[in-house]
């Protein structure tokens, strides 16, 4: 009786002790965790965004004659591709098993290199296996539901996962820590935003301004098997007889591996067209309203995306602005194109018309518009682009306000770039940017064709005083957009003096506003681990009411059409609210 007694009395001074473990214990290192979780021997408690790595959760020695054992975590702006991990007795496999993890990459305030603490949650489960092959109940019939273990021990003290001692003394038994989360540093690699708008003005994804006016089929995008290709031509109408003629784009096409979407426009509006068998490696979706807008996503990375939108030159001639998201996973030596090197190094991104020509320009008969196999000017995926795919989850910010385009809905067409005749031949040498540096306005050809040889009231003015005064009275948005004078000085300023056009003035405010809310949206994504900090931004992107198309600032006045990103004023008026009269 004595003995049995005493037993039960080391049974019970182990219970308490094993319950005492349970306490908020928040791990820094894998030495104390009941379940070991590491990201690699070099830095085992580091994940970088942009990659794919490879978690390893190892089973402690002490647990592994005991009753099954599962663990599942989870981690706010983290995701896996398995996280439910079962430990079987005597089955050596189950003990050191592993998944495939990334981070919900973006945005934030910090610089690149910079670490993010994130807590991984852990949930536990001790006890037999169903028939079923699934771990059941808890410790002894316990589970951990994050509020301390609860329940009853039932099967004795080998149920907790610890065989009897020998001599009977519970004491000696070393307790595990049962620890529900282990702190990791998450390392901070941010997106970056490329702007081509207007006629076109472009901002590269180190930041760097300039205006490109060559017609012709060009690489705006390419890192690994990513590529984006746009079609200029001459804008047309001009303002007046003898006025520049800048360049507008009337094409763009996403392309990864074998997948090839094409946005061009016909007759004034976007036409979406396949150059592919299909698009699974891309996602295409409409914005909702009267925006005649798109957004594609490619399947391999949430984060990154391609914004298509239809805006107008003077007298309804319509053009396309372009931008890209893109998240580090696509960050390397490889990337090129039009929106720079993205090297963090915005000095050295090139801005001359005549280089930039000869090294992103493509045939006007062989490029990813017309090609019927494009296949010779694509890559097919790697094995880390095919895992990438099953290694994601959704991101809702970045979905707002949009709805997806069935893929069936989508038909094969090719689009035929075509110059007109008096362009063909011209070659970069002879073409000039509108500027090799930041801040000019827009220049182009000279038209010398027939148009209105009465000249208008001059604007410049008005549009000096109105382009500063719309872009900084929108609320917020300079706490996200980096260079806001890119939209007042080179987009709206250039482009309104250029075309002597006070329509500008909305228009770029638009494309303002369509900025905003992507450097907006994708701080929410990267700051998930921080929830103060998400919770402001959560704050700010309710007040801006992005995505919501019933509901825009103060019903835009009754003077215009409520977008996604906020107020298009109808003629004669502009402003966040269109409460400004032009």
């Amino acid at each position: 009786m004595k003995l049995v007694l005493s037993a039960l009395a080391g049974l019970a001074s182990l219970c308490l002790r094993v319950l005492a473990q349970n306490d908020d214990c928040a791990a820094t290192t894998n030495s104390d965790n009941l379940v070991q979780l590491s990201f690699g021997q070099r830095e085992p408690l580091v994940i970088s965004d942009g990659r794919l790595t490879t978690a390893t959760l190892t089973l402690r020695d002490e647990l592994r004659a005991a009753p099954p054992v599962a663990v599942e975590i989870s981690a706010p702006g983290i995701t896996c591709s398995q996280t439910r991990f079962e430990f079987r007795a005597g089955d050596a496999q189950t003990f050191r098993q592993t998944t495939t993890c990334r981070t919900d990459a973006g945005r934030t305030r910090r610089p690149n290199g910079a670490f993010v603490p994130v807590d991984i949650q852990f949930t536990y489960f001790f006890g037999g296996t169903g028939t079923d092959g699934d771990v059941t109940g808890g410790i002894g019939g316990f589970v951990d539901e994050g509020d301390g273990l609860t329940g009853g021990f039932v099967g004795g003290v080998h149920g907790a996962g610890f065989g009897t001692p020998s001599d009977g003394d519970f004491a000696s038994i070393v307790v595990p820590k049962v620890c529900r989360k282990l702190t990791v540093r998450r390392r901070v690699i941010n997106s970056g935003t490329g702007v081509a708008v207007g006629d076109p003005h472009m901002l590269t994804l180190d930041r760097a301004s300039y205006g490109f006016q060559v017609p012709g089929v060009f690489r705006l995008f390419e890192s690994g098997r990513l590529v984006v290709q746009v079609f200029q031509e001459k804008c047309k109408p001009v303002a007046h007889r003898g006025a520049s003629a800048p360049s507008c784009y009337q094409g763009v096409v996403v392309a990864f591996a074998d997948s090839v979407a094409r946005f061009f426009l016909e007759n004034g509006r976007i036409t979406v067209a396949k150059g592919s068998n299909d698009l699974k490696w891309l996602s295409i979706e409409r914005a909702r309203g009267s925006a005649d807008a798109y957004r594609v996503f490619v399947s391999v990375d949430e984060g990154t995306y391609v914004d298509v939108s239809r805006t107008h030159w003077i007298k309804n001639y319509a053009l396309l602005n372009v931008n890209m998201v893109v998240s580090p996973f696509f960050k390397d030596s490889s990337v090129q194109g039009l929106l720079g090197n993205w090297n963090d190094n915005r000095f050295d991104d090139i801005r001359d018309a005549a280089r930039l020509a000869k090294l992103h320009g493509a045939s006007l008969n062989n490029n990813l518009f017309t090609c019927s196999d494009c296949s010779s000017m694509l890559k097919p995926p790697t094995a880390n682009e095919d895992l990438a795919r099953s290694v994601g989850t959704p991101i809702p910010v970045l979905h707002d306000g949009f709805s997806l385009l069935p893929a069936s809905t989508i038909h094969t067409k090719a689009f035929n770039p075509q110059l007109a005749r008096r362009l063909r031949g011209t070659s970069a040498a002879d073409s000039q940017s509108s500027s090799s540096t930041a801040g000019s306005g827009s220049q182009g050809q000279r038209d010398v064709g027939s148009e209105d040889t009465v000249l208008p009231p001059d604007h410049s003015a008005r549009i000096n005083e109105l382009c500063a005064f719309v872009i900084r009275s929108v609320p917020i948005c300079d706490r996200y957009v980096a260079n806001p004078g890119f939209f007042i000085e080179d987009v709206c300023i250039g482009d309104g003096l250029a075309l002597n056009d006070l329509s500008v003035v909305d228009s770029t405010k638009l494309a303002y506003l369509r900025e905003c809310r992507r450097e907006l949206d994708s701080r929410l994504a990267a700051n998930a681990s921080t929830p103060i900090e998400a919770e402001t931004l959560q704050q700010d992107r309710d007040s801006l009411m992005f995505g919501d198309i019933s509901s825009c600032s103060q019903g835009c006045s009754g003077q215009g059409e409520c977008l996604p990103v906020g107020c298009s004023c109808h003629k004669g008026f502009t402003g966040f609210a269109c409460d400004i009269v032009v």
